[in-house]
């Protein structure tokens, strides 16, 4: 070995046994002054992808086993807050459902071909129409009995308003005066009767020597007892009671046929308000034909119905409801014929059986190939 070469040889190796000098300290960096740092040279080197199962670390060394680091899993993302369901701790709000109404019927005193017309109209509407309805019918009933007052009033004055009218007053007045001079004559004293009847003497009999005759006549006769009344003979007794039990009889028959016309009323037949002239009519004709024979609900319900052919506004509202009835079931029965010419499936002509296979076209062509063989 050349001398140079062997004196390279022990320099090298004295240099490697000379221990390596400590590593300068860094100063600390002033507080609040950013230090750049140098990245190192294992920085901006992508990791080596894993080969046989095993991960590299980026110097291209197998990472052992028990230091390797899990893959960081994303986390993922929050759900959005959204409506507690039951079992998962939280509190379920109630679902308000809006209840169901039922259908509202039009007033009866409404005309038929008005009455075609009430579904058509809002909720509201038609609350407040039967809400004034009901006021109206309170009132009516409220007012029931001093209208009838009042028409017996005006029917017992009748006769006598020309003459009422002629002297000055109203019927009210003239009731009123009667009625305080007939107070008096009652209960005020005597000199005050005597002038009343005086005044009565000198209004409508007159003054004079004649009239005062007739008065004291009149006076003279009242106090003479009446004749006596004749007795019956025995035929018009048997008359009087024949009499007395027919109109026994015919008011228990009107009665009942009051009680029945009430509860044929209570099951609110829709047309009752529009066709009670034409049913009164048709109760007195069956009266007649049928004198003595019991009313039932059938009896008016066929007096009901024919009741309405008579009327020309009902009977055009049934003709009409019944067309549109009839339109409806037409339209249905073609959409139940449309619907099943379209669900009928189409088969092969001589009933030939559709051929098994596998279903590939292959198999399908050898099967039906192999039927027609046998044929």
């Amino acid at each position: 070995m050349p001398d140079d070469l062997r004196a390279d040889i022990a320099a090298a190796h004295e240099k490697l046994s000379e221990p390596a000098p400590a590593p300068a300290t860094e100063a600390p960096a002033p507080v609040g002054v950013d230090t750049p740092t140098e990245p190192t040279p294992s920085e901006g080197l992508a990791p080596q992808p894993a080969v046989g199962g095993r991960e590299r670390d980026e110097q291209g060394r197998f990472v052992p086993k028990d230091t390797a680091k899990p893959a960081v899993q994303e986390k993922a993302p929050p759900r959005a807050p959204g409506p507690a369901t039951a079992g998962q701790g939280g509190v379920t709000e109630p679902v308000s459902v809006p209840p169901v109404l039922s259908d509202l019927k039009p007033p009866q005193s409404w005309k038929p071909a008005a009455r075609e017309k009430w579904g058509k109209l809002e909720r509201d509407v038609q609350e407040e129409i039967l809400r004034r309805e009901k006021d109206q019918k309170a009132f009516e009933m409220e007012t029931a009995e001093p209208r009838k007052e009042w028409k017996a009033f005006k029917e017992t004055i009748a006769p006598y308003e020309h003459m009422i009218r002629a002297s000055g007053l109203t019927p009210h007045q003239a009731v009123g005066n009667l009625l305080q001079r007939y107070a008096a004559l009652q209960m005020a004293p005597l000199p005050v009767r005597a002038q009343i009847i005086a005044q009565l003497q000198r209004d409508f009999i007159g003054s004079d020597e004649s009239a005062i005759g007739l008065l004291a006549s009149a006076l003279e006769g009242s106090g003479k007892q009446a004749p006596a009344q004749q007795g019956f003979s025995p035929e018009q007794i048997r008359a009087m009671v024949q009499e007395q039990l027919r109109a026994e009889r015919a008011q228990s028959e009107q009665q009942a046929t009051a009680a029945m016309v009430q509860q044929f009323e209570a099951s609110e037949p829709e047309f009752l308000h529009d066709v009670e002239e034409e049913m009164a009519g048709l109760i007195g004709v069956e009266r007649q034909r049928n004198p003595g024979k019991a009313w039932t609900l059938e009896r008016l319900k066929g007096i009901y119905d024919k009741a309405c052919l008579l009327n020309e506004s009902v009977s055009s509202t049934l003709k009409q409801r019944e067309a549109a009835k009839a339109a409806k079931n037409a339209q249905a029965s073609t959409e139940r014929a449309r619907n099943a010419s379209s669900s009928v499936q189409s088969r092969p002509a001589g009933g030939v059986a559709t051929p098994a296979g596998d279903g590939s076209i292959r198999a399908d062509l050898e099967a039906a190939y192999a039927a027609m063989q046998r044929r």
